[in-house]
This record gives structure tokens, sequence and C-alpha cells, in this order.
């Protein structure tokens, strides 16, 4: 929400999450809704994937941007096939949206990151959906 300015912007945000609301119950339908919403407004699949490949880290986990980067490359969350340094950029740059998001949390003075608990259970929960999602699609094509 940090990005949205406009008093447009924030209404249609409520009007959203009005609605998410009905598909949460118990504690879920105050925090995971906002979660969602954040998530779905990242700017790219390659940012959003790489919020659901932090979930794959353990609870609390510190990690290592430079590894997380090799990692996001590696998985081809990045395309590494215009040469390490731009991959290396784009991959820092994608942290940094997760950052702003408030999704990803920086430790101070150091070049780590962690995934607060309810954003991995947020993230492992939208995984699993859109597992659930492939698969039921894939039925139907058979």
């Amino acid at each position: 929400m940090s990005c949205k300015r406009r008093v447009e912007e924030w209404r249609h945000a409520i009007n959203v999450l009005s609605s998410y609301a009905t598909e949460f119950s118990g504690m879920e339908d105050k925090i995971l809704p906002l979660l969602k919403y954040s998530y779905d407004n990242l700017k790219g699949e390659d940012v959003k994937s790489c919020l659901l490949y932090c979930a794959l880290f353990p609870e609390d986990y510190l990690i290592s941007k430079e590894k997380l980067i090799d990692y996001m490359i590696c998985e081809d969350i990045i395309n590494g096939s215009d040469g390490i340094e731009r991959a290396e950029n784009k991959g820092y740059e994608i942290i940094g949206d997760l950052v702003r998001a408030s999704l990803l949390m920086e430790e101070d003075g150091r070049e780590v990151v962690r995934m607060h608990d309810v954003v991995r259970e947020m993230a492992l929960w939208i995984a699993s959906e859109l597992g659930r999602e492939r698969r039921l699609s894939l039925c139907m094509q058979v």
C-alpha cells in the first residue's frame, strides 16, 4: 500500500479487502486478506515468484541477498542469459521491491533479509492454492 497515492486507490483497496474478508475465517480474516492484497499488487511475476521462493526457507531464517539472487538465477526466476551483472542488478531490484512492500524485512546493516512468520504463512497458502489450480486445469485438459 506504500505506493498508493490517490484517494481512489485507497478506496479501491477497501473494496477489494472487503470482498476478500468473506473468503477467510477466524483470525485469518483480518490478516491474510491484507497480505494477499499486497501480494496481488506486486509488479511482475518475477517479484511474486521471489516472494514465494523465500517461503521455502525455514521460519525466521536470515537469507543472504547474494545467495537469494544466485538461487533466483538458477531457478530461472531471473534471466541470467544477458550477463551476471544485469541479473544481479535485477535481483537487488526485486528484493528492494519486496522490502518496500513490507513483505521482506532487512536486517540493519546486514546484507540479509527475512520473512515474517505471517507473511510466510500467506506465501505458502498462495503457493498451495496456485498448485491446486494448476492441477485442476491439467485435469480439465485430459
